[in-house]
């Protein structure tokens, strides 16, 4: 995961300041299987939440995934 990290977080960035919601859940997606195992109450579930949320709200949660990735990556 340590390894994945980075690049997912730079696709999840160019993903979000390019609007492209569709490839922003995507990366998500591909976060959630490692974050349910490593985090499953915490980032896990809020990975869950994120894609089920409207676009506008969603913004401040990716926020939250964001920073909790780099606390687990340290």
């Amino acid at each position: 995961f340590r390894r994945m990290a980075p690049e997912r977080l730079e696709a999840l960035n160019d993903a979000r300041a390019r609007g492209d919601h569709d490839k922003v859940l995507r990366v998500v997606h591909t976060l959630k299987p490692h974050l349910e195992a490593l985090d499953p109450n915490g980032l896990g579930a809020l990975c869950l939440r994120i894609k089920a949320m409207d676009v506008p709200e969603r913004d401040i949660e990716l926020d939250r995934l964001v920073s909790g990735i780099l606390e687990l990556v340290g």
